[in-house]
């Protein structure tokens, strides 16, 4: 939200070369901590944010730290949005239920070890090691690996632009995307289209 405000060209850009856009909020505010109504206007707001920049409302969503309030599920359904990724329960994305009853928000489950943030934030907290991208990579390999035989199995890197985009890391990041690509069975896809395949 704030961002796309900030850099809209970015968001454009992203856009252009076939990307999903998918909202991360306004301002980066964990639903827990806040009003059922800010919760609201932070959710609002930053699908609207990318909407005015690509002209189509994105309806992938992540709240910030992944985090859910008892309300979100609600105001996610409200809004519009039918891709969610913030639990790590499973290993194959699944549709949201109710009551026994399907609902139209599928999940795409998010996993700690196969995000950016364990291995390079630091932000001088005692304790806090920051991690090579050597080791980053050789968890991501050693999953993916893992996963790969499981025919149908979903892998799904969470990264943020102020860890993983330094030249080591983005170097780092190249020859994994090129792992990927030497497995014949593996598809790079958007969130969207992921969810499409969900019953």
């Amino acid at each position: 939200g704030m961002t796309a405000d900030r850099d809209p060209q970015a968001v454009t850009a992203i856009h252009k070369r076939g990307h999903e856009v998918g909202s991360h909020g306004h301002g980066h505010r964990p639903p827990a901590a806040l009003s059922v109504e800010d919760e609201r206007m932070a959710l609002v707001r930053g699908i609207e944010s990318l909407a005015n920049i690509v002209r189509y409302q994105p309806t992938t969503w992540r709240s910030p730290s992944w985090e859910w309030s008892d309300r979100t599920l609600d105001l996610l359904l409200a809004a519009g949005v039918t891709n969610s990724t913030h639990f790590p329960a499973r290993d194959r994305p699944y549709r949201h239920e109710r009551d026994g009853r399907k609902l139209p928000l599928v999940e795409l489950p998010v996993q700690w070890h196969l995000a950016d943030a364990p291995y390079f934030m630091y932000g001088g907290q005692i304790g806090r090691v920051i991690r090579s991208a050597a080791t980053a990579e050789e968890v991501w390999k050693e999953e993916f690996g893992g996963l790969y035989e499981w025919p149908g199995a979903f892998f799904h890197l969470t990264l943020h632009v102020q860890l993983i985009g330094h030249p080591g890391r983005l170097r780092m990041l190249d020859r994994f995307i090129r792992f990927i690509k030497d497995h014949p069975r593996s598809a790079f896809m958007r969130c969207d289209q992921v969810a499409a395949e969900v019953n």
